[in-house]
């Protein structure tokens, strides 16, 4: 089964919700991040017709926020066990297909996320990978790197920092980078927005 998917950082998606359906129509997942949503905004407000949609919002203080669409025609539900992760801001949910399931990832790392999260970070990409019973992974998100440049393979900083510890678990994992969204630095180019596809 082949399915088509939409990822973005919504920087607020409350009033941004016209043009998301108008820029998700036709896909099979869309993942959004950052949606900034509180518990005061329900689910109506924010739902899409023709979609089951999962949500998880940040406590405590401003920003975060994700929400997952998956097309209603397809039998998902959330991943309990995947969402016990320590890790600050993630989404998980399964799709069961014929040819098997399907494990969905959605994850936002603040530029501010401490060594701790960073650790729960790579531990639930282990733990992903070890997920038995699953035919394919996917996880799309938002993971503020700008040092790791995936389309040549090069990190620009020391070993022991949270960057290359990032790059090394993917790479020790067999994630492919299947996507990478750009922005500009006085350095040049770089890459923060990231999703990552294992496939088994």
């Amino acid at each position: 089964m082949k399915l088509k998917c939409f990822y973005t950082n919504a920087n607020s998606v409350v009033g941004k919700m016209s043009e998301l359906k108008l820029r998700a129509q036709g896909f099979d997942i869309i993942g959004v991040v950052e949606t900034w949503a509180t518990a005061d905004i329900n689910d109506a407000e924010l739902a899409i017709e023709g979609y089951n949609m999962f949500r998880v919002d940040r406590s405590g203080r401003k920003g975060g926020g994700l929400i997952m669409y998956i097309d209603d025609k397809l039998k998902s539900s959330v991943c309990a066990d995947m969402m016990k992760s320590k890790f600050e801001e993630s989404l998980w949910c399964t799709i069961e297909a014929e040819d098997g399931k399907f494990l969905i990832g959605l994850c936002y790392r603040s530029p501010s996320s401490d060594a701790s999260n960073d650790e729960c970070l790579l531990k639930l990409l282990r733990k992903t990978a070890n997920t038995r019973g699953i035919l394919h992974f996917m996880i799309m998100g938002d993971f503020n790197f700008p040092d790791i440049d995936y389309e040549h393979g090069i990190v620009g900083t020391s070993t022991n920092t949270a960057a290359a510890k990032f790059f090394d678990e993917i790479q020790d994992l067999f994630f492919c980078t299947a996507c990478a969204c750009s922005y500009s630095t006085p350095r040049g180019p770089a890459t923060i927005d990231t999703r990552l596809c294992l496939h088994r």
